[in-house]
């Protein structure tokens, strides 16, 4: 993995796991010393993430999966959909 996709991958966990944009990209700032993406890579990517997050929220999308049992603990609780 690169350190872009590595980069845009700690994006993608840290707002799946509730952190606003604001939020993920002060955590990446304080975790490498300093800005290592722009705020709008971050709001971006963010952005991307919630779109193709959003046709699982619907029912029908929802009504066809499979269920599967997965460890909670280890599974992180996606964003409300809005």
């Amino acid at each position: 993995m690169t350190r872009t996709h590595t980069l845009e991958a700690l994006v993608i966990v840290s707002f799946l796991r509730g952190l606003s944009v604001r939020d993920v990209d002060a955590a990446l700032e304080e975790a490498f010393d300093g800005p290592v993406v722009s705020k709008s890579t971050v709001s971006r990517i963010c952005a991307q993430t919630r779109e193709r997050y959003r046709p699982w929220c619907s029912a029908d999308a929802r009504a066809g999966l499979l269920a599967l049992v997965v460890d909670y603990r280890s599974a992180p609780t996606p964003p409300p959909c809005r």
